[in-house]
């Protein structure tokens, strides 16, 4: 299935069952998994959403990583 639009595709991946407090890294791998298959733009759309869950979360660590 073809996504028109990087929200669309982001919100399939957020109804996936992955626990809250993971999916900042979850997020950031499939950015990274994009971004190989360069699919930039859904990339960079993953990357912003996984800064959002280590903001939230007060992850250092991830946020340094993204």
């Amino acid at each position: 299935m073809a996504y028109k639009e990087p929200d669309e595709f982001i919100q399939v991946l957020e109804d996936l069952p992955v626990p809250q407090e993971k999916k900042g890294a979850f997020f950031l791998e499939i950015g990274i998994v994009l971004y190989n298959f360069s699919y930039f733009r859904l990339a960079l759309n993953s990357w912003d959403h996984s800064l959002k869950y280590f903001l939230k979360n007060k992850d250092k660590s991830g946020e340094s990583t993204c």
